[in-house]
């Protein structure tokens, strides 16, 4: 809703006067009213405004989720939006990260602006006089150009109804003046007599009835309308002269045209005194379309545009109804597992097929619910009355079975599962905010215990919640004090038996817990701006250790993991030289390890910085290869040295056809493309075996030896086959 943009001041006079020339800055109505309610409910927004911008202040004729009425000109976001340098909307996706809001009361302070969206109100001679504006407490990066598109149509509904209430408000001028104004309007307006007749009429209202001024001045106003909304005009006419005030109303009729045609109308009637007479201006207009785009837009308000199913909007309400009848509900909240490896590899339009067809399986899986609502992304709701929580995992049972069918999506077969939360009124809460906190928590154990799985909610779970919190906190402690440490785990000749080299796998070394696993962690880290800081640190110690137990196996190769934020730095190749250097390491002795997500987004600067890093010696390993969506011609495209087959592909690998199959083919072709291949998760003497006879090159696992800190690193492995060589 802060500016100092000076406009040329004979423009912005003429702005301030045409604003004003509209009345506005007077009480709330229900014509604007529901259009800001429309809006927030479309765009699920806690605030929707249409400001006005005068001279020094901005002024809202009408407000949603809002408190105050007005705001000082020169902390409003909307004299940005009315600026005349900005063409088109004024989309601020996130104020934090915006130079021109960053310090602005609105966001620092209430209510406490995150994200803005305005779209600027035109007026028919051309002045922005202010916006329809959403306002969001957290940042939106998700409104895109279908977004604006909606919200340009709302505007426009208001500036139509600005319009009409401009000329509602002009009886005060008298009828001459009036007439002079409306001649040129682009709205049918027409002036009668206290006996109906017709006394006045534009050439607007001739295009849209199809009567010259010839033919209808001094007729009956009868002629426009059928029986009933010539006694609505009656009724008014009358109510105007029992009065002694002047007054307008708007009205819904049915018009007829010249030829007989008819179309649904509004008529906005004024009156007004002059000369000791009275008159009665109206203003026709065809809302045949307009009734169209409300229907639609009331649509939008209530349905997810995507899928066609309930917005989180709509389902909260139907939600809350049931509750406040106290009938017991039971909710389901469903989330996909895999969809955004779905989205990075194929694409966001692949992703947004896969959602349609989801919402389809969910339907006929669901058996009758009270409704089922997207409430975004790949999160899905759905609503029961008066079931037993038995009949409520039987049917989570069923949605998980039917999502997890194979998908073909643009000719591509993929894979998804889903992971569900379980919660009941009241056992669980009896408030919806209550319950919807319950299905989440229920929902994240779920994904937490392996996906692809229900739970229901136990109130053990909040404190599982409270100590992810908590975790998060000391995550940023951990971070300053850098209680981060790396484990090494052998990587094993298959060829010879010997140590070649290890991987660096990350730890927290929590000054309480202990040792903390990465999974507990690493998708937390992976949010925090400080996440490159650590994987350099990374690297630097890993270089660190590889040149230290060179000393005792003079080709030790050290590999590590990346964060997806290292290879999006172009500065990060010249980071990697940089640590080569400062340890005087060969590059060869340096393994990269990226996932097959970073080779299928097919980012150019990524790929760029992939062959500088090979350019350089630093060998490239394609970890986890399998188990996405990978195709040969990445082997060929990108520049990586090494396959690492997934772990999950080992387990019974020697009793599992279909894990066997897999393992062989990967070693094949990686072969075939004179890469090496080294194989992850081997437990047992079999497991080798089966590696050995099919030509693999090394192997990792705890067959080999767990990962371990560098001091029993050293020691267990590095100097133990130092000694048994001797």
């Amino acid at each position: 809703m802060s500016s100092n943009v000076n406009q040329p001041q004979d423009l912005e006079r003429r702005r301030v006067s045409e604003l004003q020339s509209y009345q506005l800055d007077t009480s709330a109505t229900p014509e604007f009213d529901q259009l800001t309610d429309l809006a927030s409910r479309i765009f699920d927004v806690p605030i929707a405004l249409i400001s006005l911008v005068d001279d020094k202040r901005q002024f809202f004729k009408s407000r949603v989720g809002l408190a105050v009425s007005e705001t000082p000109r020169d902390i409003s976001f909307c004299a940005h939006a009315i600026a005349p340098e900005t063409t088109g909307p004024l989309l601020v996706p996130d104020a934090l990260s915006d130079a021109r809001f960053v310090d602005n009361p609105l966001v620092t302070g209430p209510p406490h602006i995150r994200s803005y969206f305005g779209y600027p109100l035109v007026s028919a001679n051309g002045f922005k006089l202010g916006t329809l504006c959403i306002i969001d407490t957290k940042a939106r990066h998700d409104f895109g150009e279908k977004e604006v598109a909606l919200l340009q149509n709302l505007a426009n509904v208001v500036t139509d109804k600005l319009e009409l209430w401009r000329l509602n408000h002009l009886h005060h001028v008298g009828q001459t003046q009036w007439q002079n104004i409306a001649t040129t309007s682009p709205d049918a307006i027409i002036c009668t007599n206290l006996s109906d007749l017709i006394n006045f009429w534009n050439d607007a209202a001739a295009q849209l009835f199809g009567y010259s001024q010839e033919e209808i001045l001094n007729t009956s106003i009868k002629r426009l309308t059928d029986e009933s909304g010539l006694a609505l005009f009656r009724q008014l006419k009358e109510q105007f002269l029992a009065s002694d005030s002047l007054f307008e109303r708007n009205l819904h009729v049915t018009a007829k045209r010249k030829d007989g045609s008819t179309f649904p109308a509004e008529l906005s009637f004024s009156t007004w005194l002059e000369e000791g007479g009275r008159s009665i201006g109206l203003i026709v207009r065809d809302t045949t379309e307009r009734r169209k785009n409300y229907a639609k837009l009331k649509r939008l308000a209530l349905t997810d545009a995507l899928t066609g199913l309930a917005n989180r909007s709509a389902w909260k309400r139907i939600a809350e109804a049931q509750l406040n009848d106290a009938v017991p509900v039971t909710i389901l909240l469903a989330d996909l597992d895999g969809f955004k490896e779905i989205n990075d590899t194929l694409g966001h339009a692949a992703g947004d097929e896969l959602l349609k067809v989801v919402a389809k399986r969910i339907k006929r899986a669901a058996g009758k619910p009270i409704t089922i609502a997207r409430l975004g992304g790949d999160e899905f709701a759905l609503l029961f009355c008066d079931i037993e929580i038995d009949q409520a995992t039987a049917i989570a049972a069923s949605l998980i079975a039917d999502v997890a069918q194979p998908h073909i999506i643009n000719d591509h077969p993929v894979a998804v599962g889903m992971s569900i939360g379980i919660a009941q009124s009241p056992a669980h809460g009896a408030q919806l905010e209550e319950l919807l906190n319950a299905s989440d928590l229920a929902l994240y154990q779920a994904k937490s215990e392996g996906k692809n799985r229900c739970e229901i909610f136990k109130p053990a779970f909040k404190e599982v919640a409270n100590q992810q919190r908590a975790l998060r906190k000391e995550l940023r402690q951990a971070i300053m004090q850098q209680e981060f440490v790396l484990y090494f785990q052998p990587q094993i000749s298959l060829a010879t038996g010997q140590l070649v080299g290890a991987e660096a796998l990350l730890r927290w070394q929590h000054p309480t817990l202990g040792i903390v696993q990465p999974i507990q962690f690493i998708e937390l880290l992976n949010k925090k701006q400080a996440v490159m800081s650590v994987g350099d640190w990374i690297l630097d110690e890993a270089c660190q250790r590889a040149k230290q137990w060179q000393a005792y196996i003079p080709e030790f190769r050290i590999g590590i993991n990346l964060f997806d934020v290292q290879l999006s730095s172009k500065a990060f190749p010249g980071v990697v030289a940089k640590a080569l250097n400062k340890h005087q390491l060969s590059p060869t002795s340096l393994e990269l390890e990226i996932v097959e997500t970073t080779f299928l987004q097919k980012e150019l600067d990524t790929v760029a910085r992939l062959n500088t890093l090979r350019e350089l010696g630093v060998l490239l390993a394609f970890d986890d290869y399998g188990t996405g969506f990978a195709a040969l011609n990445l082997l060929k495209t990108y520049p990586v040295s090494r396959l690492k087959i997934d772990k999950t592909f080992m387990h019974d690998v020697t009793a599992d056809k279909g894990n066997a199959a897999l393992v062989k083919a990967i070693i094949y072709l990686g072969k075939s493309f004179g890469l090496s291949i080294i194989a992850e998760g081997v437990e047992n003497p079999d497991q080798q075996a089966f590696l050995q006879h099919y030509g693999c090159d090394e192997a990792q696992g705890y067959y080999y030896g767990e990962p371990v800190s560098a001091d029993e690193f050293l020691h267990r492995f590095v100097k133990a086959q130092v000694n048994e060589t001797n």
